[in-house]
């Protein structure tokens, strides 16, 4: 529940700063701000100077979800993330105040594991492009700016994900490796050897 700042040339602590969770997620640092995103649904941007909370966003988690968090990431002025309630939101870097929000996926079923549907994957920003994936649910493409769906494709994931110029890559919930296309959604190849 801290978020701690280190001097990089000698190590020493600059300051201690109290978030209101664990954190399991790396935080995201620009323009003097360090968001932190806890397990418990909240969003924390820190000064990067001296730990003082500047805001904090909160979101209702459901009452069970899978042991992780989305690494928060920052484009221009607006911090985008995914919570465990299945959504994916965009808050303004220096305010926490709401820009958009987006469903990846919607719970279904009719038991709390089955209705699983956590951002767990970090966001990936190419050239505009914001790509999230959830558990249990999809890969969807938006416009980072706007929140408006480009494309989605039914996929299940809940660790890394990664791009380079023409295709996003993920591992599914069964080891499956996957390429698609980052501008339709197309599957490029899938790789089955390492589930």
């Amino acid at each position: 529940g801290e978020a701690i700042a280190l001097d990089a040339k000698d190590g020493h602590q600059l300051w201690v700063s109290g978030v209101s969770s664990q954190a399991l997620a790396p935080a995201a640092i620009a323009a003097g701000v360090v968001v932190v995103q806890s397990v418990d649904g909240k969003l924390t941007g820190l000064s990067a100077r001296d730990g003082k909370r500047l805001w904090r966003y909160e979101r209702t988690e459901p009452p069970l979800s899978l042991h992780g968090t989305a690494r928060p990431v920052i484009v221009t002025d607006a911090v985008l993330t995914g919570f465990a309630s299945g959504k994916v939101v965009a808050v303004q870097l220096q305010s926490g105040k709401l820009l958009w929000e987006l469903p990846v996926s919607q719970p279904q079923g009719r038991n709390e594991i089955e209705r699983l549907v956590d951002v767990d994957v970090s966001p990936v920003v190419v050239r505009n492009v914001l790509y999230a994936a959830s558990y249990q649910g999809k890969l969807i493409a938006l416009d980072a700016q706007t929140g408006r769906i480009l494309w989605s494709r039914d996929v299940s994931t809940y660790s890394g994900m990664d791009a380079h110029a023409t295709n996003i890559y993920l591992t599914d919930d069964r080891g499956n490796v996957m390429a698609f296309d980052l501008r339709t959604g197309a599957s490029v190849w899938k790789q089955e050897r390492l589930r």
